[in-house]
């Protein structure tokens, strides 16, 4: 089986390469990730930042309460098969399996960082042997990187971003991923795109990019676009750089940057795109640096 990374919001853990996002919903500080198979639901993310240090044993407890109702509501018979403490190398934490319509091992800790309480749940059909791949998963949560930076991997793409930066909107379209991130008026996007040898079959990076960019900002008189440095076993990156324009001319308008590359090995054309205030050498290649291309 192959196992690659995932992230979001800063949380991060291995799981298997066919578990994939289903469902998301929040933000850093309240949310829930689901991610699925071919067939069912196989890992629940849910976190919640709280004011202070949480009592896990009274927490967890309440949470088996809860599911406990759920379920006699429904007429499922209910068990629960284990319940201990639990350590890792980054958390400690509380361990639980309870078994429904279907099984689950849980593992609910509190990050000293920042106290916010995640609760993750592998889940699996009755009678299936989900243990050690749970143990794998929960080994390997992570809700800080040792740098602060946030990690971000779904579907292959895989990038960092500085702590300052926050997300405001994704967008996963087949062939296409897109997320927003904003640092007060500022936004920085993370652009890939599949299929690069038929995107650019008939024009080259440089062509492509300026098109690109011109179509999905109207609101910018776009200057010149020049090549960059190589990114290993990338295609020339090609910067654009360009001003918004605007009627209101007491508005200080914001400076256009992006840098987009090609990855041979992937086949992927990967961005990265912002619109500032006030533009900081060196800020858009950092990111950049941040983006795994394979």
């Amino acid at each position: 089986m192959i196992w690659n990374q995932f992230g979001w919001q800063g949380i991060s853990f291995l799981k298997p390469e066919d578990w994939e996002i289903g469902k998301i919903e929040g933000n850093e500080n309240k949310g829930y990730v689901r991610l699925d198979d071919r067939f069912l639901s196989r890992i629940e993310i849910r976190w919640q930042r709280q004011s202070r240090e949480v009592f896990l044993e009274k927490a967890m407890d309440r949470h088996l309460r809860d599911l406990e109702k759920k379920a006699g509501r429904k007429k499922i018979d209910f068990k629960v098969l284990d319940k201990k403490n639990y350590r890792t190398k980054t958390f400690q934490g509380k361990f639980f399996i309870w078994e429904g319509d279907f099984k689950a091992i849980n593992i609910m800790v509190q990050c000293p960082k920042c106290l916010r309480i995640v609760l993750v749940r592998v889940l699996g059909k009755r009678g299936e042997d989900i243990k050690e791949m749970a143990e794998k998963i929960f080994n390997s949560l992570r809700d800080h990187m040792k740098d602060n930076k946030m990690l971000w991997s779904v579907f292959g793409f895989n990038f960092t971003t500085p702590p300052e930066l926050r997300l405001n909107q994704h967008s996963f379209l087949s062939g296409h991923l897109k997320f927003d991130f904003s640092r007060g008026m500022d936004n920085f996007l993370f652009e890939r795109l599949s299929t690069a040898n038929i995107i650019l079959k008939e024009k080259t990076l440089s062509r492509w990019a300026r098109d690109f960019c011109q179509s999905k900002f109207k609101s910018v008189d776009f200057g010149v676009t020049y090549p960059g440095e190589e990114k290993g076993d990338s295609e020339q990156g090609v910067y654009t750089i360009g001003r918004e324009h605007g009627k209101i001319r007491l508005l200080k308008k914001r400076f256009f940057k992006s840098l987009f590359w090609h990855c041979r090995i992937s086949n992927h054309i990967f961005g990265v795109i912002e619109l500032v205030k006030k533009s900081q050498d060196l800020y858009l290649d950092n990111l950049a640096c941040g983006v795994k291309c394979h």
